[in-house]
């Protein structure tokens, strides 16, 4: 049996989003757990870690416009998975490929974000039809995993139910497979609290920056925002920082960081802030229980799937409510403990290893 796994979103801007994270954990354990996988990747592109050539099926990338790949992708990915000789091909996002008489085709579906929220609409108009397109196809495979079961019902509210499916989580045990000790002085960012994520109205950042000046210990503590951020959405961050009346110069941005180092910052935080409106599955809420995290994040869509009981829910609109909630839960060490000792139970379903043993019993039953 020949399956084919396609690495492509590690080899694009995308690697560090939910689908690269995905791809990339995925895959990883993947050549470890079952050395014949075969993966299709874009030619002349670096590789995220390094693979046996003879399992690399090479796809020719083409020059902007990418939409252009976008068309004509499934007939020359069809093409060389047949060449192949490939039964099975997983593709870890929504892509062209359906159910066909040659292979079988296993798609991971992670949420319907575009669906749900207008300003999250591909523009234009045509990349938001290859989106439909996309997952319209999706739901002919042979299989498809769900991140959660709230991506599960929305995804079959809009595009019916798929022939065979099931729900299989994400892993939150990021931390890279050889040993990493981080050189980062930790005493330099203070007591902090921390976030990472996006900046869109679904993300509900603005809000973190709006209840900091309801916080008992606004004057001591810091925001550490992790990950890469643009000069624009720091500008912006700034600008809110002066409409809230917060100094913007207790706002740190750590830039890219390895899965190592993100997992200290978890770690080393006072507590993880996520006021998000919508999540298909919630990555960073995971990422923050595997490492004993408080936790303050929002009741709504997949997050309570995520986040269990072991999580303090906040509103994420009443900074009042919120604000009190915080405030009293940080100064209640019992109820601390208390959550930390849930969190040891509820992070044990997010284990990447788990996941791929999960997607590796997909294979041998489609």
């Amino acid at each position: 049996m020949k399956i084919c796994f396609d690495l492509r979103a590690t080899q694009k801007s995308s690697r560090y989003t939910g689908v690269g994270v995905y791809t990339y954990e995925v895959a990883r354990r993947l050549v470890l757990k079952f050395p014949d996988i075969y993966f299709l990747v874009r030619k002349n592109c670096e590789l995220p870690f390094k693979i046996n050539e003879n399992k690399l099926i090479e796809i020719n990338s083409f020059n902007k416009p990418e939409s252009l790949q976008e068309i004509f992708d499934p007939l020359i990915t069809k093409n060389k998975l047949i060449k192949n000789n490939i039964d099975i091909f997983h593709s870890p996002t929504p892509g062209y490929l359906k159910s066909n008489s040659h292979f079988k085709v296993i798609t991971t579906i992670h949420d319907v974000i575009p669906e749900i929220f207008s300003e999250e609409k591909h523009k234009p108009f045509f990349n938001h039809y290859l989106y439909i397109l996309k997952n319209k196809n999706a739901s002919k495979s042979d299989f498809i995993i769900f991140d959660s079961s709230f991506t599960k019902n929305d995804f079959i509210n809009l595009y019916g139910k798929p022939k065979k499916y099931s729900v299989i989580y994400l892993g939150a045990d990021q931390k890279e497979l050889t040993n990493h000790i981080t050189s980062i002085d930790f005493n330099y960012y203070g007591k902090y609290m921390f976030y990472i994520g996006g900046f869109n109205k679904r993300k509900n950042f603005d809000y973190i920056i709006k209840i900091i000046p309801y916080l008992k210990d606004k004057k001591e503590l810091n925001l550490v925002i992790g990950g890469n951020v643009s000069i624009d959405n720091k500008n912006k961050i700034k600008n809110l920082c002066k409409l809230n009346n917060v100094d913007y110069l207790k706002v740190y941005f750590t830039g890219k960081l390895n899965s190592s180092d993100l997992s200290s910052f978890y770690k080393f935080s006072l507590f993880f802030i996520y006021p998000s409106l919508y999540e298909g599955f919630g990555l960073p809420i995971a990422e923050a229980l595997n490492e004993n995290c408080l936790i303050f994040t929002t009741n709504n869509s997949s997050i309570p799937e995520v986040g269990g009981e072991s999580v303090v829910y906040i509103s994420g609109t009443d900074l009042k409510k919120d604000s009190e909630l915080i405030n009293d839960t940080l100064e209640n060490l019992t109820l601390i403990n208390e959550l930390k000792v849930k969190s040891k139970d509820q992070k044990k379903l997010f284990s990447w290893d788990k996941t791929v043993d999960n997607i590796l019993n997909v294979y041998e039953n489609v």
